[in-house]
């Protein structure tokens, strides 16, 4: 549920490690495909807002809250979730928090 005004967008998210992280990567003279790849791990240091994303979402016009919702950044169609696959990951994620299969990917 949005509660307040639509903030800014820096109040969305920290990336702080992110960019820390990219900054080392970048500075290291890697193999360009061992770069590439260590800068798509780095995204997932960036911390979200959800609050404050429902907020934006709120005062966003509507192209701009399709891509928040392909994003799985809100869910406010649960048939589309499952659609994106975003409801069958977090049922993954909830077998695997709770022993049942082993899971191939740490």
């Amino acid at each position: 549920e949005p509660s307040g005004g639509k903030p800014d967008i820096s109040e969305l998210y920290d990336d702080t490690k992110t960019q820390e992280l990219i900054s080392r990567i970048r500075s290291a003279s890697l193999e360009p495909d061992i770069e590439k790849f260590l800068l798509c791990a780095a995204e997932r240091h960036t911390v979200f807002n959800f609050s404050r994303i429902a907020d934006y979402y709120a005062h966003a016009p509507s192209e701009i809250q399709c891509f928040f919702e392909e994003s799985a950044l809100v869910i406010i169609d649960y048939q589309q979730a499952i659609e994106n696959g975003f409801v069958r990951m977090t049922q993954r994620m909830v077998e695997i928090m709770h022993g049942g299969e082993e899971e191939e990917y740490a």
